[in-house]
């Protein structure tokens, strides 16, 4: 029997008292109308998707009830104490709200796809559970909504969604230009991709791969194969005998005898390409401990160039052309390190010493909630703010 709006309202209000005698009664009332479940799905989905003062009085809801349906023995398991901390200091994330989902089913029974739904539909997070776990038509309506236009042209993002495999329905996406699956957990990957003849990039970065798919570069269009920061690693010397290696990035294993300001300078900046990334800060360098004894000149070629880590490298003395890069903002470098700061531009900080880290690689963009449509409304109709009034009051 569906709740009215008004007798949610009181029941907000029975747990909003923090009464254990209150919760028993509003545990009742849902039990009457046979409405616990109903209830109890409305509350999490405002508990994931909420601002702080919905998820603070949503908290305070789940522990009156967990206590009622404990029968007066509560006993707060690890997970429900997860619950009771989310989002109480700050936004909750992708890895901090797929974790509630876990901890609402096991607490609470509430399906983790139905959670998932809505999560994704107003945040854009958990989107790994419906493709593990939704029908084709919910992992095909997903994989559209992940579909938008960038610089490579028709773009779809996939990244970190905890996904071990690659859904079948993947497949029949074959138009897309660029396609992001970083920050997965795939091991390998399936046979279809080789039929993406339109793809330009495929974004691989921070997975388990450990062999190299040698395959995808037989992708007519493919201009990029991002492999780094994955099981695999190549040598110097392998990366730069193979035929391709303008078209993709891998991590690489320095070799013994090899200095990286001893080989030729178009090698240099194959490799310097390897160890750049893009951040929020703009494009970064990384080249700490490289063993290297004089900044590379290849480094004057990356003209967007914002931060540079020179650190744990035996440099005595930063060029003047370093300092004077238009685009340079930051240069990590050792204590010893010496520069003539009357060629250092006005809008550069040379950081000698510091132990500051990087700035963290950027991410693809984030999707409009809008992107998923026609998802049921919520079992129940909660107005938090009706509530209010009545807090303290059985």
């Amino acid at each position: 029997m569906a709740l009215s709006r008004n007798a949610c309202t009181n029941i907000l209000r029975l747990l909003a008292s923090d009464s254990e005698r209150n919760a028993l009664l509003a545990l009742q009332l849902l039990d009457s109308r046979q409405a616990r479940q109903d209830f109890l799905a409305t509350l999490g989905v405002h508990l994931l998707t909420g601002r702080a003062p919905v998820r603070a009085r949503v908290r305070t809801c789940l522990k009156g009830l967990a206590q009622a349906m404990s029968s007066g023995a509560p006993h707060y398991s690890t997970a429900l104490q997860g619950l009771l901390d989310f989002g109480k200091d700050k936004e909750p994330d992708e890895a901090e709200s797929h974790r509630a989902i876990q901890a609402l089913h096991q607490v609470f029974g509430i399906g983790s796809l139905f959670l998932a739904f809505h999560t994704y539909r107003h945040k854009g997070f958990c989107g790994g559970i419906i493709l593990r776990s939704g029908s084709p038509a919910d992992i095909n309506r997903m994989l559209e909504s992940r579909v938008f236009q960038d610089s490579w042209g028709k773009s779809l993002a996939l990244q970190n969604l905890n996904m071990e495999q690659l859904p079948e329905e993947l497949a029949g996406f074959q138009d897309v230009e660029a396609l992001g699956l970083a920050r997965n957990q795939l091991h390998g990957l399936p046979v279809f991709l080789q039929a993406f003849r339109r793809l330009r990039y495929l974004d691989l970065q921070y997975n388990n791969l450990s062999r190299f798919p040698g395959e995808l570069l037989s992708l007519p269009r493919l201009e990029c194969l991002d492999l780094r920061r994955n099981k695999l690693r190549m040598s110097w010397l392998e990366y730069l005998g193979h035929p391709e290696k303008k078209r993709f990035m891998v991590s690489l294993r320095n070799e013994i005898g090899f200095a990286l300001d001893g080989l030729h300078p178009d090698d240099i900046a194959l490799i310097l390409a390897n160890l750049a990334y893009e951040s929020e800060a703009g494009l970064v360098l990384g080249l700490a401990g490289q063993g290297i004894r004089e900044a590379p000149e290849a480094i004057f070629r990356m003209r967007r160039l914002r931060v540079l880590d020179l650190r744990n490298n035996p440099i005595a003395l930063l060029p003047a052309w370093l300092l004077r890069m238009p685009e340079l903002r930051a240069i990590y470098c050792d204590y010893g390190t010496e520069y003539n700061a009357s060629f250092k531009s006005p809008q550069l900080d040379v950081c000698r010493d510091s132990q500051a880290p990087l700035p963290p690689p950027l991410l693809w963009p984030a999707l409009p909630p809008e992107a998923w449509p026609g998802l049921a409304e919520l079992p129940l109709e909660l107005d938090f703010h009706e509530g209010e009034e009545g807090q303290g009051n059985a």
